[in-house]
């Protein structure tokens, strides 16, 4: 058996998951869940955080590990290069691989997890069928020419390392919709509907998509025909689910800021079928990126680098 450890919000939870599901695949092996990251943690500057097991009201089957294995696992992979997709990787682990073999990666490439593709849409559906209101919406969303649109910001609003993609960003796509769609009707998904509503300037008919779980908007993103998404791993995963064909999905050409820091970081790597859109930076941005590469200097030079 491999072990794989499951890792951050929805997303992320996905995609540590869906590269466990291609390495044991490829190896053969059963595959059992370690969710030893779940509980209280702190970062590195002592704050603290906690994140919730979403993966649970998925049709997700797989063992999770007891509190007894956690110690008897060996964690043998620490990769902190993982900007870029590595095809040696996945073998490399056959080659190395012992009973007990515990993998810690997020594995954040749509290629690692292609063999598997269509084992992970059905998996990653919500246990419970929609209802009340919610199946409602969904019957709009499946009858209209829709457009899922995600905004991210929550934690990216106060993280000086996150990107909140700028509203020209989001013009740009929605104006490309409106050129390639006959009526279309916009969608929005977003962690903080109050720093939302009413203010998507879109010259369609929109609806901000609020007050349910996380899994449960994703599976509405992704009944969406078409999509709109954020740098953010919960909106590529609700495009990536959807295994339909002729639907747009435009993506952002870069997940972080224009700053020294992250220049060497690789861009994005999507599906090819995906449409992907310049972000545009606006001028009056530049004496906060200017802020922002101070602050992250200062934070450097103290030891404290989110």
């Amino acid at each position: 058996m491999i072990y794989m450890r499951i890792q951050g919000g929805l997303g992320n939870q996905l995609y540590t998951y869906s590269f466990g599901r291609a390495v044991s695949a490829y190896i053969g092996v059963e595959l059992v869940l370690d969710l030893f990251d779940f509980g209280t943690r702190k970062y590195p500057d002592g704050r603290a955080y906690e994140w919730p097991y979403f993966m649970g009201g998925l049709n997700i089957t797989e063992r999770v590990a007891t509190p007894e294995e956690y110690d008897a696992v060996e964690e043998s992979l620490q990769d902190k290069d993982i900007s870029c997709y590595k095809p040696e990787l996945i073998p490399y682990l056959k080659e190395v691989y012992k009973p007990g073999l515990c993998v810690s990666l997020m594995g954040d490439d749509w290629r690692y997890h292609e063999p598997v593709i269509n084992d992970l849409r059905k998996q990653f559906t919500p246990l419970v069928e929609l209802n009340g209101k919610c199946a409602g919406l969904l019957e709009e969303i499946r009858s209209s020419e829709s457009v899922g649109m995600h905004v991210r910001l929550g934690d990216y609003t106060t993280n000086v390392g996150c990107l909140v993609l700028p509203v020209a960003y989001y013009h740009d796509c929605l104006t490309i919709m409106r050129r390639s769609l006959d009526n279309p009707r916009v969608y929005v998904f977003t962690d903080s509907p109050e720093m939302v509503r009413g203010k998507i300037d879109a010259d369609l008919p929109v609806t901000l998509v609020e007050g349910n779980e996380p899994a449960t908007d994703m599976a509405l993103l992704s009944a969406c025909r078409h999509k709109i998404i954020a740098n953010s791993s919960f909106s590529f995963w609700a495009a990536r689910l959807d295994g339909r064909k002729g639907g747009v999905t435009l993506a952002p050409d870069t997940h972080f800021l224009p700053i020294i820091r992250f220049l060497d970081i690789h861009p994005p790597s999507y599906p090819p079928e995906w449409r992907v859109v310049k972000v545009r930076f606006p001028d009056e941005w530049r004496e906060q990126l200017l802020q922002w590469e101070k602050d992250f200097q200062r934070r450097k030079e103290r030891g404290i680098v989110p």
